[in-house]
């Protein structure tokens, strides 16, 4: 124990003990007088354990907080914290949806299990009649439900809610083998002090995550309004950022990158706004000068999104993905490795769609035709250890790219949001 702790643990004990004087005559009371102070101490040890321990149990669940903003994961860490503080028995952490039905459920069952998501449907019919008690009622001290299983024998639900002072989360509810254990004050309390900041958590990666479905909204929105512009060239930006996530896993690219790619993907046209309609919708081949103006996209998008912080991150694949690796690009005919990384990933997934791609005066070229002519241009285009990635593997996973990041564009959670988030300037200085 921690001097300081002792300290005062010693100084509440003296606190208690009067000051008295002993003679042969008193033995008796002096035993009872030790007994009760031992009574006393035993106590007072017993209780600053006890608070211990629950600071013990909240501490981890500071830190696991700290360390994610994942919806699910906030809700499996509590299960597992809330596992710990009960014991063996059956737990479900319960969340509310937008009509106070359960939308999501995540059970334990003893504190070797590990947290999963259940079906809605899978939960007892006693859970679910405790839950809707708690999503009506919201009540502030533990609910309890007698109930009788044949496997299980007797015991009780008991059920707590989980709410923040704006909004009702849900709920927790476990199993109890009798009322005396459902109605024990001590884990009670501290379930009720864990799940506070499991709401708090909860809470925080639902904003996090809106804040997020919102920034990838608004870079959706920009690249529809370019494609509106360029009917030749429809879905050309979703499927150029499909290409470049599949080759970003390939090359092992981390979370924070791929994040990138995806809003710079999507955007990495974005300075054809700039393009003059004859030039950007001609359905024949470019002159020199009209090529000229079509470069300057590049320019602009990058012009158009640099004071956007939320967006800045990007700036470097909106304006580099036509460079080329032997420095004949353009705008800033950088070479090589001065080339940033994303962007000549970027670059490759950009020519191979517009390879692959039909256009008014030609016919796009089959994909072995297309991933033939990345690899004989590796190391004068294109950075030449993405191209040997990019070629490699089965045709088939060009169309499962795309359909994942279709997939991904529908989702209402969007995996990958806590590290699209990253992206954000907070107005703070960056750790390493």
């Amino acid at each position: 124990m921690p001097f300081e702790q002792s300290y005062l643990l010693t100084e509440s004990i003296n606190a208690k003990i009067p000051s008295v004087d002993i003679s042969a005559g008193q033995a008796v009371d002096a035993s009872t007088l030790v007994e009760r102070l031992s009574k006393e101490q035993n106590d007072l040890i017993a209780a600053q354990l006890q608070q211990m321990r629950e600071l013990a149990v909240l501490n981890r669940m500071s830190d696991a907080l700290a360390q994610r903003r994942d919806f699910d994961r906030v809700l499996s860490d509590a299960a597992v914290e809330a596992s710990t503080i009960v014991g063996a028995g059956e737990l479900w952490i319960i969340i509310a949806g937008s009509g106070g039905a359960p939308s999501t459920v995540i059970m334990t069952s003893g504190t070797a299990s590990e947290p999963r998501k259940i079906e809605c449907s899978a939960l007892p019919l006693e859970v679910r009649d405790l839950f809707d008690r708690i999503a009506s009622e919201h009540p502030a001290e533990p609910m309890m439900m007698p109930h009788y299983d044949p496997e299980m024998g007797e015991g009780v639900y008991v059920g707590l809610t989980m709410a923040s002072q704006r909004n009702l989360f849900g709920a927790l509810v476990y199993h109890a083998s009798d009322a005396a254990a459902g109605g024990d004050s001590y884990k009670n309390r501290l379930l009720q002090s864990m799940l506070h900041h499991a709401v708090i958590g909860c809470e925080n990666a639902r904003l996090v995550q809106t804040l997020s479905n919102m920034m990838v909204d608004v870079v959706i929105a920009m690249a529809h309004a370019i494609e509106s512009r360029d009917p030749y060239t429809g879905g050309h930006v979703m499927r150029v950022t499909a290409y470049s996530l599949m080759l970003a896993q390939a090359a092992g690219v981390d979370a924070s990158g791929v994040a990138l790619l995806r809003l710079g993907g999507l955007l990495h046209d974005i300075g054809k706004v700039g393009v003059p309609d004859a030039v950007l919708r001609k359905p024949g081949k470019l002159d020199d000068q009209e090529f000229e103006l079509m470069k300057s996209h590049a320019v602009i998008g990058h012009q158009i999104v640099k004071p956007i912080p939320q967006l800045a991150g990007c700036c470097d694949i909106i304006r580099h993905h036509h460079e080329r690796f032997d420095g004949k690009g353009y705008p800033d005919k950088l070479a090589g490795t001065d080339i940033p990384y994303l962007a000549r990933l970027t670059a490759i997934a950009d020519s191979f769609d517009a390879m692959t791609s039909d256009r008014p005066y030609r016919k796009g070229m089959p994909f072995p035709t297309a991933l033939a002519e990345i690899a004989r241009c590796a190391g004068t285009h294109f950075d030449p250890e993405l191209s040997a990635l990019f070629v490699n593997g089965a045709e088939d996973r060009f169309a499962l790219a795309v359909e994942s990041m279709q997939a991904w564009l529908g989702d209402e959670h969007r995996p990958g949001y806590a590290a699209l988030i990253d992206q954000l300037d907070l107005g703070l200085p960056r750790l390493a």
